[in-house]
């Protein structure tokens, strides 16, 4: 293997183009922004200083959110009111999964969620968020 090789480049900058996946809800990266959400969402932190939001309805009188993510990742769950109070609140080093919830919920009503990674960087790997039924 010849690492300076024009053929070897090639190679590897292939690679690295066919191993970054791109996020189809960006830009969702405010409030103002979010993206309504089904009950579940597959999407990355794709550039540094991303956060990811979400618009969900809480159903009968609460709302469950919960991100499973690669094990390691620096990530933080928050749910705010669309008002912009911080009703719950989690972040984890080392895991693979937060949840935030909020009861009593209005039943009908939107609520925000926003995802980050708590470092501020980047990552390719994809994290999904899940609304739990109450």
């Amino acid at each position: 293997f010849d690492a300076d090789s024009s053929d070897n480049k090639l190679l590897m900058a292939g690679w690295l183009c066919i191993g970054t996946p791109s996020d189809p809800l960006e830009p969702n990266n405010s409030p103002a922004a979010a993206v309504p959400a089904g009950t579940i969402v597959n999407a990355t932190i794709g550039s540094p200083g991303d956060q990811d939001w979400y618009a969900m309805t809480a159903g009968f009188s609460s709302i469950s959110v919960r991100l499973d993510y690669p094990a390691g990742q620096p990530f933080q769950l928050s749910l705010y009111t669309t008002g912009g109070t911080l009703l719950d609140s989690a972040s984890n080093i080392g895991g693979t999964a937060l949840n935030v919830s909020f009861n009593p919920a209005v039943s009908g009503a939107t609520y925000h969620v926003r995802v980050n990674r708590t470092d501020g960087s980047s990552s390719s790997d994809v994290y999904t968020l899940t609304q739990l039924p109450f």
